[in-house]
């Protein structure tokens, strides 16, 4: 996942609609508009570190039996575990109780490390994938009748993917695997970074090995959005199956919403349009890891349900009060899907320490006529 650049820095964001459902559940939209242009930087240190580890992860993957890598994995996140815990123990800590309880307070530690741990084997799952040895992890498919059912329907498919550890790429390939061809919506900064040398060296290592699992690749760039909405919808128009990652960062629209006991989550609406536009069925999917570079559990949620009475309009009009409805009750569905997946396997979500406040500060927003 490359680096994200807090939102507030470069845009503009602007309360459209607040919709609250069934008396308990306040869904707000926000559009986003970009008022400062990001100068992405040449090099990082952490790119560097990242490009160290990728060479000897390689090195561990062809030399060392793979029994022994989650326990390197472990050392590997052990030797900067003070530095980290310094940076962003904090947040994470009041993430992780913001969203899973109080409860988690005194395991917030352990969990830290955990993830530490995690986003290593992340990268040791790639050093693996790169070198192409025969290994074959058991990848547990679940869900795939609801998707071949919604396939039957003839409208196409849009997969919405949690940013779990193992999702980039056991997540793929267990779709594969099951015959499942999909093409893939992502960033055109997709990867370990958006600096210069991440996009040139890092992050075409690990699209390389994504690709493999994938029919095609569409990479979104705000420039050609037109042309990226025309090729989904050609995809979805001719029943096939579109995978979108839960990236609030992509898109000029996206939602926030309360997550467990008291944290926000913040959700982008493109999937939502897609699905509400086309017609096409709307899953979410989590793939976890079992048994380190053993076992995987790729889960295919129930159905997102939208009511396609009304489909929400195109350009600057804005959408009617009942298709701001329609679409927050589907948000609310998949909020419910994730939190439960998240309570799962929280050590293995990628991107905790911003969910006990809400995105956009209270003196930034900006709440909109109607």
């Amino acid at each position: 996942m490359a680096d994200q650049t807090p939102a507030d820095q470069y845009f503009k964001i602007e309360v459209t609609q607040r919709v609250v459902v069934n008396e308990a559940d306040e869904v707000v939209f926000y559009s986003r508009r970009a008022v400062k242009k990001e100068k992405p930087r040449v090099v990082r240190e952490k790119d560097l570190r990242e490009a160290l580890l990728i060479l000897i992860d390689i090195l561990v993957a062809v030399i060392v039996p793979r029994r022994y890598w989650a326990h390197l994995c472990h050392f590997q996140a052990g030797a900067r575990l003070g530095k980290h815990a310094r940076k962003n123990l904090a947040g994470f800590v009041e993430s992780v109780s913001a969203v899973i309880g109080g409860a988690a307070k005194p395991q917030a530690q352990a969990l830290f490390r955990a993830a530490r741990d995690a986003r290593h084997r992340r990268v040791m799952l790639l050093a693996g994938e790169l070198t192409r040895l025969r290994w074959q992890p058991r990848i547990r498919l679940s869900g795939v009748d609801g998707l071949q059912a919604a396939l039957r329907r003839g409208n196409g498919v849009i997969i919405w993917c949690n940013q779990f550890t193992a999702q980039n790429l056991m997540g793929k390939r267990a779709l594969r695997e099951a015959g499942i061809t999909c093409h893939q919506v992502s960033v055109s900064e997709h990867g370990f970074s958006n600096s210069a040398f991440a996009r040139r060296f890092l992050n075409p290592l690990l699209v390389r090995v994504e690709n493999r699992y994938l029919a095609s690749r569409i990479v979104f760039d705000r420039g050609d959005a037109y042309q990226v909405t025309k090729r989904i919808s050609a995809i979805l128009k001719n029943n096939g199956v579109v995978l979108m990652t839960n990236n609030v960062y992509s898109g000029s629209t996206f939602v926030e919403t309360r997550l467990g006991g008291s944290g926000h989550a913040q959700f982008a609406t493109t999937p939502l349009s897609f699905a509400t536009r086309c017609g096409a069925a709307l899953f979410s999917m989590s793939t976890f890891e079992t048994q380190p570079f053993e076992t995987y559990d790729a889960v295919i949620g129930a159905e997102i349900q939208l009511l396609r009475s009304e489909k929400p309009r195109l350009g600057d009009e804005r959408p009617s009060a009942k298709a701001f409805g329609t679409l927050a009750s589907a948000v609310l569905d998949f909020r419910d899907q994730f939190e439960a997946d998240l309570r799962r396997c929280p050590e293995q979500y990628l991107i905790w320490g911003r969910q006990a406040h809400s995105i956009v500060r209270s003196s930034q927003r900006h709440e909109t006529d109607g």
